[in-house]
């Protein structure tokens, strides 16, 4: 998984709505950890974004033990009002900072054992079987952007479901289902069954998105 670099294409009902670029890297920080660099760029003339920018990034840095988080940025590209989102996770407290062009909005929220960074789900889900056997599992999943903003958590079930036969344009390949459900949207990660676990498509069934895998490089 070290120096893994992926590309997706986003499509909505057969649109091609921009592309994702997702690079995950170890770092030696005082725990040692995962850095997961996700960047997505949407074409301008579509407008598909609600916060009307068409590019978006995020940070997480995530335990290499357990896949607890240490800490993530958000940062839109180009908004009128958000410059970005920090958040530090430290002695059970997700500690949240909103900044905006009219200054910094500070929240935190308590977690614990299996609560992650909504940034993390891709990794997470690629990691579900090692982390638990027992399935479905249910954790707690901090949501650092919200609006109005501050942050929130959820609580989230994560399961296994059926075995698909996927095509997406990278080739195809043999995955299993591995389903979210949060309050507000459920999500379907398709995992290959051999090899690295690599995200091949994701489907957000409320917004009907969908990730599809371009390309997957690993960094000699």
């Amino acid at each position: 998984m070290d120096g893994e670099t992926s590309v997706y294409e986003w499509t909505q009902d057969s649109v091609l709505l921009g592309y994702r670029q997702v690079t995950i890297n170890r770092i030696q920080t005082k725990i040692p950890a995962f850095q997961i660099i996700t960047v997505d760029r949407f074409f301008e003339h579509l407008k598909v974004n609600t916060n009307s920018f068409q590019t978006e990034s995020t940070i997480v840095m995530v335990s290499r033990d357990d896949l607890t988080p240490q800490a993530s940025i958000f940062v839109p590209a180009a908004n009128d009002s958000l410059l970005g989102v920090g958040t530090s996770y430290q002695d059970y407290t997700a500690r949240i900072i909103t900044r905006t062009r009219s200054g910094d909005i500070e929240n935190r929220i308590p977690f614990g054992i299996l609560s992650y960074d909504i940034y993390q789900m891709p990794i997470l889900c690629r990691s579900v079987k090692i982390l638990q056997q027992d399935l479905p599992l249910h954790i707690l999943v901090i949501i650092p952007f919200t609006t109005p903003p501050g942050g929130m958590s959820e609580l989230a079930e994560i399961s296994i479901g059926k075995t698909d036969t996927v095509t997406v344009p990278a080739g195809t390949f043999e995955c299993e289902q591995v389903i979210v459900k949060l309050p507000e949207f459920e999500e379907v990660y398709l995992i290959e069954k051999l090899g690295a676990r690599q995200v091949i498509q994701y489907f957000n069934k409320q917004s009907g998105r969908k990730l599809s895998l371009i390309s997957h490089r690993i960094k000699n």
